[in-house]
């Protein structure tokens, strides 16, 4: 070999040997059990949260901003994010569910991974039964109509005192806010004919006219048409509306605006006032500031 070709020979190789990619470094992957640590709860604190904490919900289409809530806490509850004694807390929670900006405002009581919870997605409300007939009143049957909406906490009842009873069955019921309302049903009377019973929530937050879902609106629902029932006539009707609300005139899916005023019955200590076909507890203003 001349020594011309000895030289493109070795000119050649250097360039293979610069052109070599150098071998990739790749990063360790950490197992689960690598990366982690072992923490120990604190009871002082678990205590301290239990006492004085609880953990909220605003059942809303959107993101609430915190400066809202805070806001909220401080003109209805007189005072900021925080309690400094039990009975605030228990002031909060045993008058809850609160409305911020129409949008119900679910409380719960604060336990250990709460935050993971599904307990999160429960409401309790107090529900009335309208249009029931006293011969009907029953634990077992507010049981069996408030099943219908959710988990029966109780019924409002005193079987064997009539003179204590209003115009309306009442039952204290946790809500799945995942699922529809319950509007109301038909059941069959005893001597024939059927007779419907509406329901209506009391402290009701926004909720869909379409598909009866808490924190949902009508606007951007998916429906093209609402949720419909037909009468014993064959007519239709929609089935929710702001007849599912206290704060509604109407007094049932079918009544519209039909009222029957001037109509009074005894419930308990205080009275109920029927307007509208409904009937309303007279609620004072509930203030959870510091009782000294």
């Amino acid at each position: 070999m001349s020594n011309g070709e000895e030289s493109s020979t070795a000119l050649y190789s250097l360039r293979l040997l610069v052109n070599v990619p150098p071998a990739s470094l790749k990063g360790k992957c950490f197992t689960c059990v690598e990366a982690s640590i072992s923490l120990v709860p604190c009871a002082t604190s678990q205590k301290a949260l239990s006492s004085l904490c609880l953990h909220g919900k605003v059942v809303a289409p959107m993101l609430v901003d915190a400066d809202a809530i805070i806001e909220f806490v401080t003109k209805h509850w007189q005072k900021k994010i925080g309690f400094e004694c039990v009975e605030d807390r228990d002031c909060a929670l045993q008058n809850a569910p609160w409305l911020i900006r129409g949008y119900t405002f679910a409380l719960h009581a604060w336990v250990p991974s709460i935050e993971s919870s599904s307990s999160l997605n429960v409401v309790r409300l107090w529900v009335q039964f309208h249009n029931h007939p006293h011969e009907y009143f029953s634990i077992a049957n507010g049981n069996l109509l408030g099943g219908r909406i959710g988990d029966v906490i109780q019924v409002e009842l005193d079987e064997e005192k009539p003179a204590t009873w209003g115009i309306l069955l009442r039952a204290s019921i946790d809500i799945n806010i995942q699922n529809p309302l319950v509007s109301c049903c038909f059941f069959d009377l005893l001597f024939g004919g059927k007779r419907w019973i509406q329901f209506k929530y009391e402290k009701i937050g926004i909720f869909c006219y379409n598909f009866g879902r808490l924190g949902h609106q009508r606007r951007g629902c998916s429906l093209s048409s609402p949720v419909s029932v037909e009468n014993v006539h064959g007519s239709t009707h929609p089935l929710f509306g702001p007849w599912l609300s206290m704060a509604s005139r109407f007094h049932d899916v079918f009544s519209g605006g039909k009222t029957q005023a001037g109509l009074f019955a005894r419930g308990g200590s205080s009275f109920v006032v029927v307007n509208g076909g409904e009937a309303v507890r007279p609620m004072a203003n509930v203030s959870c500031a510091s009782k000294k």
